[in-house]
């Protein structure tokens, strides 16, 4: 039985965040390095080879079929859990509106339940349009999926989400301070009973210690925004008036 055993989805994402650490390592690009847990690599199929006719930069529709294969691997019943973009832009960039030049898509499923919880996590480079790690960890709680359709029948794509938020604010968000606000990050969130489904888009500034800056929620349907600085930042937006050079 589920009932009084469910985590939050928010909560649950904190607990995967912190199990992969991501580094930026100067001539190596990413490095994926884990804290806890078991290599998925070890459980699955090796990789098939990088397709050439594939999209790139993948997008999270162009790369959920190869997610989804890898996943359906892993468990005969996996379920999507979530799944998020980070789009990384250089921190001298001089034009706010140029595509982002680095970033991953990361997709979780579960499987099982209560204790015998477990998320597979599959991370996929966005330029080389292949899957840069795979990893397993036992959750130990439930965690409800939902429905892949609701991702992909969305009416508004990832891409238009991202780019209609940018327009909605990050990017001026980003130009007051190019060197700090570099990195933009998006979730798919599934609609409720009493909303539609949303993206949300969060923009991040190196100097605030405790979360995203901005906050931008796109309407996957109807496409409107609703546009939220972070109160809480710590420190303060108004504290971040001048940007270091």
């Amino acid at each position: 039985m589920r009932v009084g055993n469910e985590v939050p989805r928010a909560h649950i994402l904190a607990i995967l965040g912190l199990s992969i650490v991501l580094t930026v390592t100067s001539g190596l690009g990413i490095r994926l390095a884990l804290d806890s847990g078991a290599d998925a690599a070890e459980r699955l199929s090796p990789l098939a080879p990088p397709d050439p006719g594939r999209p790139r930069p993948a997008t999270l529709e162009s790369a959920w079929p190869m997610a989804a294969a890898r996943a359906s691997e892993w468990h005969t019943q996996a379920r999507l859990f979530s799944l998020s973009s980070q789009y990384d832009w250089p921190a001298s960039a001089t034009d706010v509106q140029s595509e982002p030049a680095g970033g991953w898509l990361v997709f979780v499923f579960v499987a099982g339940d209560q204790d015998e919880t477990t998320t597979l996590t599959i991370m996929v480079e966005r330029n080389s349009a292949v899957i840069a790690r795979e990893t397993v960890i036992k959750l130990g709680v439930d965690a409800i999926g939902f429905e892949s359709a609701a991702f992909e029948q969305a009416t508004v794509r990832s891409i238009q989400a991202r780019d209609i938020a940018g327009s909605a604010g990050g990017q001026a968000f980003r130009a007051e301070c190019r060197s700090t606000r570099f990195t933009a990050r998006q979730t798919f969130q599934p609609a409720s009973d009493a909303a539609n489904a949303v993206w949300l888009v969060t923009y991040a500034d190196t100097r605030v210690r405790n979360g995203p800056a901005l906050h931008i929620a796109v309407d996957a349907v109807t496409g409107a925004t609703t546009v939220s600085p972070f109160a809480g930042a710590d420190p303060s937006l108004d504290d971040l008036e001048s940007c270091p050079r």
